[in-house]
């Protein structure tokens, strides 16, 4: 007798030297689960999993491919990952550096509403603003290849700078 679909089982994947254990319901599809697995910063496309031998397809659920609890798949990077990974790495350390300028937006913001304009938040905000400006440029300089995922990732990128651009703009 089939189990029920919202029943959930605990699958170890492991990749290299270090196991992750997850809970996945039975009728969640292999996609599901790679995004579980990679988490919000990598593309599910850039992992591949492989149960009893064999690639799993995106579009299979657990309990097709007959996983119990307990059952054992491994995750692999896939070879655009390892393709990619130079952009990824610069798009990486280009979002390390938007982080404190975010956070930079959001402290003139807040001071504009508590304490009103000021000649210092106005020239603040326009250091602010070149400096968003020069990130936003170096990050659409970040060559993709024509990749949609990497494209995307630049995208959220720029988009993430612009707001903080348009923040710092409010501010004034």
């Amino acid at each position: 007798m089939a189990a029920p679909a919202s029943e959930r089982v605990r699958i170890l994947v492991r990749r290299d030297k270090t196991q992750l254990e997850v809970e996945a319901p039975l009728d969640g599809s292999m996609r599901q689960l790679k995004a579980l697995l990679a988490g919000k910063e990598l593309e599910p496309d850039y992992v591949k999993l492989i149960y009893k031998g064999h690639v799993v397809d995106n579009d299979q659920t657990v309990q097709e491919l007959g996983i119990r609890s307990g059952g054992k798949l491994m995750m692999l990077f896939t070879e655009t990952y390892y393709e990619d990974a130079p952009m990824l790495e610069k798009l990486e350390a280009l979002k390390a550096d938007l982080e404190p300028l975010e956070a930079k937006a959001q402290a003139l913001a807040a001071a504009f509403r508590e304490q009103g304009r000021t000649a210092e938040s106005d020239r603040e905000c326009v250091v602010l603003e070149e400096l968003l400006t020069g990130l936003m440029e170096r990050i659409d300089g970040v060559e993709t290849h024509g990749r949609p995922i990497l494209r995307s990732s630049r995208k959220r990128l720029v988009c993430r700078a612009q707001e903080a651009s348009d923040t710092a703009r409010s501010a004034r």
